[in-house]
């Protein structure tokens, strides 16, 4: 019987028949994962392990308690499986740990901040058009000042969620799976084993906070989760009450709401990608400082026709641990201008990552 990851198992599973005359997916299930078999009429073909916490992992992104993401796993991808118990499993030597992290795939879609909050944005906006649908039609008949306080009830109701115990969790579990890609690339370029250690943890919440509430970039201030939800609820509410005053149609306040979340959501995920970059580097950064191999860091840029000049200025340059990196350079509008940084991201996009340069033993 042949191990395969899981996405590749679930693609055989699912592109495959699955009847008493050909293919049945069978599981296993114990109180730290799932094992899921294929089986034909003569043998038992392949199997994968999913560990529960990655599917209560992958639960996270749509504020969904470790239950319910069980529950949901068992509906939707084990819904005509046969259960099997211990003593049925038809493998003595099935291998207890895997080398590979099971379950990954399954997070592949959610995993990074931009998908994170384009489907919180998606959210938002199919909740805000079933609330007008099932309300608008009888509310547009009765005072405009009742409408716009049950509507501006409803909007405090779905956008102060951001500031909620299961959307901060999302937000640290994809900041988190950023973070281990870094220290990957890191243990590559360094060819040695770093880990994840508790200080990632602390790291973890204080990069969630900063994304809630708000910081510096570019020179300019970013709002933060909690004031692009408060902005739009505000401007949402303003759409629909001039929509009621104005007479306007479904369709025409659905668009006008529409284009206020769309260009919301094109900030916040200019936002994302810039600040995964940061983790990415982050991460970087701190498996160098904990490799004791590193001296010193080189700035590599990612060149093409959109490199920016602060980018282009600073590329290639190197560095001694904990010291900022500094360049002057001249912008497209023939401004002089200064900057100075630990790490990318040093503008909106960046796209530069850091490079170990390795101390010299003798």
């Amino acid at each position: 019987m042949l191990e395969l990851e899981y996405s590749k198992f679930i693609e055989i599973a699912e592109n495959q028949p699955r009847n008493e005359d050909k293919r049945k997916l069978h599981y296993l299930e114990e109180s730290n994962k799932f094992t899921l078999y294929i089986k034909s009429i003569e043998y038992w073909e392949y199997f994968t392990i999913i560990k529960k916490e990655d599917i209560a992992e992958f639960g996270l992104r749509y504020e969904v308690s470790e239950e319910q993401a069980i529950r949901d796993f068992k509906k939707n991808v084990l819904f005509d499986a046969v259960p099997l118990k211990e003593k049925e499993v038809p493998v003595e030597n099935l291998p207890e740990a895997l080398s590979k992290e099971a379950g990954q795939e399954m997070i592949e879609e959610s995993k990074d901040y931009e998908t994170f909050l384009k489907q919180k944005f998606a959210k938002w906006e199919k909740e805000i058009f079933s609330f007008l649908d099932r309300t608008i039609e009888e509310e547009l008949h009765k005072d405009v000042k009742y409408m716009n306080k049950s509507f501006g009830e409803f909007l405090r109701e779905l956008f102060n969620r951001v500031n909620t115990v299961g959307f901060r969790k999302g937000l640290m579990a994809t900041i988190k799976l950023t973070l281990k890609e870094g220290i990957k690339e890191a243990e590559v370029q360094l060819d040695m084993d770093v880990g994840f250690d508790e200080s990632f943890n602390q790291d973890i919440s204080w990069l969630a906070d900063r994304q809630l509430n708000g910081f510096y970039i570019d020179g300019k201030r970013w709002k933060g989760l909690k004031g692009v939800s408060e902005d739009l609820q505000r401007e949402v509410s303003q759409v629909v009450s001039d929509g009621i005053v104005n007479r306007d149609t479904m369709g025409e306040v659905k668009k006008q709401i529409k284009e206020r979340i769309d260009v919301t959501d094109s900030r916040a995920t200019a936002i994302a990608r810039t600040e995964t970059t940061r983790f990415n580097n982050h991460a970087k950064m701190k498996s160098y400082l904990k490799s004791n191999i590193v001296e010193a860091v080189r700035w590599d840029a990612f060149l093409d026709n959109r490199t920016s000049e602060i980018c282009e200025a600073l590329h290639n340059k190197e560095v001694p641990l904990n010291t900022l990196f500094e360049t002057s350079y001249i912008t497209k509008s023939g401004k002089s201008k200064h900057w100075q940084g630990d790490m990318p991201p040093a503008h909106t996009n960046c796209r530069s990552t850091l490079q170990p340069v390795l101390k010299q033993f003798d």
